[in-house]
């Protein structure tokens, strides 16, 4: 698909032309991305014990489907109770996602969407760029990214995999409609009908939506301010197409919403309790975790918390202690179980100050990127708006749930290869190489280090993670003679 033809004020301050066009290194690129990426996520990362069914449907659910399939497989175009009392509205994947199970496995699930997500992130970056060096930073922190490492203990979450890929194309349409240089409004129609597919996909889209929505409006105040009137009505029209696709959806999801009422339920909603001081508390816990949780996403965890608790057990941490004050020698652990909050404090006070110096260069300037910086940064902001009201649970005391936040890393993603694209921009070609390699550096060091930080963190908790490359790579090491 070429790149649709842009107004003069979008290709000089976007810079949309790039670094080549030819196919052949593009997809020399994806498919090296792609190898690397599954041995990674299926060779390296496996951490499960015998016979621990990873990488497939949880049982009821996969039951439940198979049930309908052969009553009555149209109740599945119509949200359906895959779970007693749990009812879910997702035939944009659920057909693909079963099928795919069964007839190639889980690990074989697992690398079609894995693949197929890859390469439309790489050709819908490249694209809309024309830079490979966007497309392939971008495509390598997806790849390698922890944020959906515990579909190795929940095989469910692999359907994610294709809400992104859905989610990556009505991004890219969105993208080219808001750039041409006349109404594309078949671009606007394919912009549309994509969000329909992401709307009956999984829940987490709502997240998405309120994420765009923030987007979509700076952009209408943003264009208003500085007099580019089609760029404002374009977004109008966007944001427009997105409100009538999500009361739609609303209207018909919300007749069966019990689920997030009910006492003692996992989504069990902040707006059933009956004192406002712990609605208040969850709201902020909530949004200093999430936020946290997206923007740690590809830090190393020697930088995200106790080092100590990853290494020792807790009973090792308190026998430290010689036996001080042994009626409270719980809490040197729990100190270490929120020993993140101090980094959560920091990360979250430097993105709000980048935040704010962004939004204030925006207005001041009528060059289009500080106003891309701050859209996806209101991307992130906004990309875990349904999990703020959900009550505080024990899972969320630690900050390892990141599939929880997908849309706001997928957002925070795009938002860092933007930042290395456009600070490259400015170097010289051995100062553009060095960045990237410094990128892809970082986001290795997490890929190898958080499966590891998040099992032990998780197991405080009562949950389990079953991803962790730091074993096998300990082994081949010692094997090595290193």
């Amino acid at each position: 698909m070429s790149l649709p033809k842009v107004t003069p004020f979008v290709a000089r301050n976007f810079r949309l032309m790039g670094d080549g066009t030819k196919l052949a290194p593009n997809v020399g690129l994806v498919l090296a991305l792609i190898a690397a990426g599954l041995v990674y996520n299926l060779v390296l990362l496996p951490n499960a014990p015998s016979g621990y069914p990873a990488l497939t449907m949880n049982h009821e659910i996969y039951a439940s489907i198979t049930k309908a399939l052969a009553d009555g497989w149209y109740r599945l175009l119509l949200p359906f109770e895959y779970e007693v009392g749990r009812f879910y509205w997702c035939p944009s994947v659920i057909f693909l996602v079963y099928w795919a199970e069964r007839l190639f496995g889980g690990a074989g699930s697992f690398a079609i969407f894995f693949s197929l997500f890859v390469t439309s992130v790489y050709f819908c970056s490249f694209n809309i760029t024309k830079s490979r060096y966007f497309a392939g930073i971008v495509t390598f922190l997806f790849s390698f990214g922890t944020q959906l490492d515990y579909l190795f203990t929940f095989g469910n979450l692999i359907a994610l995999y294709l809400v992104l890929t859905y989610v990556v194309i009505n991004f890219y349409f969105l993208i080219r409609y808001l750039s041409t240089a006349d109404d594309d409004w078949r671009a606007l129609a394919f912009f549309a009908v994509s969000m329909v597919l992401v709307a009956l996909s999984n829940e987490m889209w709502l997240n998405y939506a309120t994420g765009l929505f923030c987007a979509l409006v700076f952009g209408i105040f943003w264009s208003r301010r500085h007099r580019v009137h089609d760029l404002s009505r374009r977004c109008k029209f966007a944001a427009a197409t997105l409100l009538m696709v999500l009361i739609a959806y609303l209207t018909i999801r919300i007749r069966v919403a019990s689920q997030y009422v009910q006492p003692g339920a996992e989504e069990e909603l902040i707006i059933t309790y009956h004192h406002l001081s712990l609605f208040i508390d969850d709201v902020i816990t909530n949004f200093f975790t999430l936020l946290y949780m997206s923007l740690s996403n590809y830090l190393p965890s020697f930088l995200s918390g106790s080092n100590s608790l990853v290494s020792l057990q807790p009973a090792d941490i308190v026998a430290s202690q010689h036996g001080y004050h042994a009626q409270y020698e719980n809490l040197i652990v729990m100190n270490h179980l929120y020993m993140w909050r101090f980094h959560a404090g920091v990360l979250v006070a430097l993105f709000f100050v980048a935040l704010i110096w962004m939004l204030r260069r925006s207005w001041q300037t009528k060059d289009i990127a500080p106003a891309v910086v701050v859209a996806l940064a209101l991307m992130v902001v906004g990309g875990f708006s349904t999990h703020l009201s959900i009550k505080m649970r024990p899972y969320n005391s630690t900050p390892n749930l990141p599939y929880k936040v997908i849309m706001s890393v997928s957002a925070w993603t795009a938002l860092i290869g933007y930042m290395a694209w456009q600070i490259a921009e400015l170097k010289t070609e051995r100062a553009r190489r060095w960045i990237a390699i410094g990128v892809c550096v970082v986001a290795l060091s997490a890929a190898i280090t958080r499966p590891g930080m998040h099992a032990a963190f998780l197991a405080q908790t009562g949950l389990a993670g079953f991803a962790d490359p730091m074993p096998k790579l300990k082994r081949l090491l010692h094997l090595s003679g290193t």
